[in-house]
């Protein structure tokens, strides 16, 4: 799934960047590669919140209830 990057901001909009998004029965985490290492976030489901976007309708925000940190996952677009 694509992973909108907020923390890149020399960018007029902001950058999608394909990235692994694993779920199973306790946790849905994001990684930046295929590599354990490489982990933007791991959330518990329960404490993961999942909303529409306010104005793309190929994306999902994601908020962790706990931190209040939140992710925009995209459906990959395919050219």
């Amino acid at each position: 799934m694509d992973v909108e990057r907020s923390d890149l901001t020399n960018w007029k909009n902001k950058p999608r960047i394909s990235h692994r998004v694993v779920v199973n029965n306790q946790t849905l985490t994001i990684f930046e590669t295929f590599a354990y290492t490489d982990m933007i976030a791991s959330i518990n489901l329960k404490d993961l919140l999942i909303e529409n976007h306010e104005s793309e309708n190929d994306c999902i925000t994601l908020t962790n209830k706990l931190d209040k940190r939140k992710y925009v996952v995209c459906t990959i677009d395919m050219y």
